[in-house]
């Protein structure tokens, strides 16, 4: 499972906090909730008095503006499961109760909606954070509420035997207790969601990427500041100081340095190296695509196609400013030229008549300057359309006959070559797999080549899975639809489907 906040965004206009809570609630539960594709399959409500949606975001609302001091008390959720995982409504309540209990927030107001995009399932969480109790902003692990969300993400993985992301930040010892996988400070970081984003979508590696696997040993190896400039340099990154802090440059993107690891930050590397020395100025070159797999060829064509797209978008648009700003000076000029050529020479006795031309001139001069905007305005999205957004890596990559987009889209799951011991993994196996005994008015069933006890035995009303780790041995789906069948008739219909499949 993944877990995200989503903060509220900065280029949007300002609303009120009443205003934010309820386009957040309507959106996640609302009865138009959802969009994008996205459809909502089941809402829910936690530590409200009301029953009816407005009913409820209202009492939100009301809670939420005791919070003075605080722009949005209300935080925004998103709990997503991995691609075909399908949580039932039950699992999902169950979600998102273990994960309010996580952060300390059980006894808090919460509106939540379970939201299907294709085939990826995920619930859309408001969570007011004043007490309803004391109406006290709580503010979750002194705000590094990031760790406390994977932390519970990992329990919710474990509770309902959902299969955890690649490298989690936590991981569930036997007893059921979670534990951090990678220590705070050891290894190396991963790049943020918003760089894996970037990653995901344009099929390259993020500038935060490069920093850290590229940029950071070098940090590392450096005994003095000189050093550290020469190893960058031929990497085409340049690490400079900002303030009191540091950045790396990738070629013309900044990244804290921080980024790349603790041990890079300005304070860390002073400590180590010294006072900070600057590097030799350089020209800053232009970034250069850098595939996340050089191998397929196929990458390569995608990242090359994108990056002479948006050049020849960027040059398209200066280009077209250059031109409508032209076109904007010559019409100013011609406007005053205009103004100097009628009002030149006396007027005196004929100030109503120098008023009313004033008038029709200005109102002419500005018709003409409202559609000379609007023609700009038009050339622009004409532009933008033209040449808007390129595809995602994924959706060029599906225009080519084979698997590639597939691939692509699943490449972290893809198995990795380890050294020593090797596992096979049990092939699924369907009823032909077993040998029949007859016992009587009953019939076990053995696992062909497997010595001892039978796996399962049909005792006419009822059917007995004797060992419930072989759910991969009936086959496919209707092998953990066995495992988890409550009732005999669930897994008697179960396993006679397999039955009159074989032609028993």
């Amino acid at each position: 499972m993944i877990v995200k906040k989503v903060a509220t965004s900065q280029n949007a206009p300002p609303k009120s906090k009443a205003a934010n809570v309820r386009a957040l609630a309507d959106y996640i539960a609302g009865p138009g909730g959802g969009g994008d594709g996205e459809k909502v399959e089941h809402r829910g409500a936690l530590n409200l008095l009301n029953i009816d949606h407005d009913g409820q975001v209202q009492e939100m609302i009301d809670l939420a503006e005791t919070a003075k001091r605080s722009p949005q008390p209300v935080q925004h959720w998103i709990l997503s499961w991995r691609e075909n995982e399908q949580p039932t409504t039950a699992q999902a309540d169950e979600a998102v109760r273990m994960f309010l209990g996580e952060m300390g927030l059980a006894e808090h107001q919460a509106i939540y909606a379970l939201h299907r995009n294709t085939n990826i399932w995920h619930v859309h969480l408001a969570v007011n954070r004043v007490n309803p109790e004391t109406e006290k902003l709580v503010t979750v692990n002194k705000g590094f509420d990031h760790e406390i969300a994977h932390r519970a993400i990992a329990r919710i993985e474990r509770r309902q035997r959902w299969e955890p992301v690649p490298h989690p930040l936590y991981d569930v010892r036997p007893d059921g207790e979670p534990e951090r996988a990678r220590p705070r400070g050891d290894g190396e970081r991963q790049p943020s969601a918003r760089a894996r984003d970037f990653e995901e979508r344009a099929g390259e590696r993020s500038a935060e990427r490069i920093a850290i696997e590229d940029a950071a040993p070098l940090i590392r190896r450096a005994h003095n500041w000189r050093e550290l400039h020469a190893a960058l340099a031929p990497k085409g990154i340049r690490f400079e100081k900002k303030g009191s802090g540091a950045l790396l440059w990738v070629g013309d993107q900044a990244v804290k340095a921080s980024a790349a690891g603790r041990d890079c930050s300005m304070a860390a590397l002073q400590k180590r190296l010294g006072e900070y020395m600057p590097g030799p100025t350089v020209t800053t070159p232009q970034s250069v695509p850098h595939p996340l797999e050089p191998e397929p060829p196929l990458l390569q064509m995608y990242t090359e196609a994108r990056r002479k797209h948006y050049q020849e978008r960027a040059a398209g648009r200066a280009q077209n400013i250059d031109r409508q700003r032209e076109e904007v000076r010559r019409a100013a000029e011609r406007h005053r030229q205009e103004r100097a050529d009628i009002f030149r020479g006396s007027w005196q006795g004929k100030g109503a008549l120098l008023n009313a031309l004033r008038s029709t001139l200005a109102a002419r001069q500005a018709a003409e300057k409202a559609a000379l905007q609007d023609r700009h305005k038009l050339e622009r999205a004409t532009l933008r359309r033209d040449k808007g957004r390129f595809p995602s890596c994924e959706e060029w990559l599906s225009r080519f006959e084979g698997d590639y987009a597939e691939e692509w889209r699943h490449r972290e799951r893809r198995p990795v070559t380890l050294e020593g011991p090797k596992f096979d993994p049990p092939a699924p196996r369907d009823i032909r797999a077993f040998r029949a005994v007859i016992d009587g008015g009953r019939v076990h069933y053995y696992l062909t080549g497997s010595p001892g006890a039978p796996a399962f035995t049909d005792r006419g009303k009822t059917i007995d899975i004797h060992d419930s780790r072989q759910r991969e041995s009936v086959g496919g789906p209707a092998a953990k639809r066995t495992e988890v069948g409550r009732h005999h008739g669930t897994r008697r219909r179960t396993i006679q489907a397999d039955l009159r499949r074989a032609g028993r």
